[in-house]
């Protein structure tokens, strides 16, 4: 005897919630779900991407200003420009503000450093 034939499983409406966004992505029948899974990994890799950009960029920018190099400065500035994106995509909108003013206390920093290089 053979086994009963499964009817082929069918997309309704699902709820599904973005691994980079906490609001929830509304599935329907128009949708093709291994896509949707597909941009939300791309989405996740892109900004582990970052993350793993913003680490470096930390390390080495710590180390430059630490021996006194102007362009230390230009990298924590790169630097807090990526934590801006990386927060705007995952909505943690705070890191912004603190961002911003480090940006500003870089660009002091790299003022007063370059005139008492001249």
């Amino acid at each position: 005897m053979l086994p009963p034939i499964l009817p082929k499983p069918q997309l309704n409406v699902g709820l599904i919630t973005s691994v980079t966004s906490s609001r929830p992505l509304v599935i329907t029948e128009k949708h093709n779900l291994p896509l949707i899974m597909g941009d939300a990994w791309r989405r996740y890799f892109v900004e582990l991407r970052l993350d793993y950009l913003s680490c470096v960029l930390t390390v080495v920018s710590t180390i430059l200003i630490g021996k006194r190099h102007w362009e230390g400065w230009i990298l924590a500035s790169i630097n807090s420009v990526i934590i801006c994106v990386i927060a705007l995509h995952t909505e943690q909108l705070g890191f912004i503000p603190a961002n911003v003013f480090c940006l500003v206390l870089y660009g002091f920093n790299l003022r007063s450093w370059r005139r008492a290089a001249h």
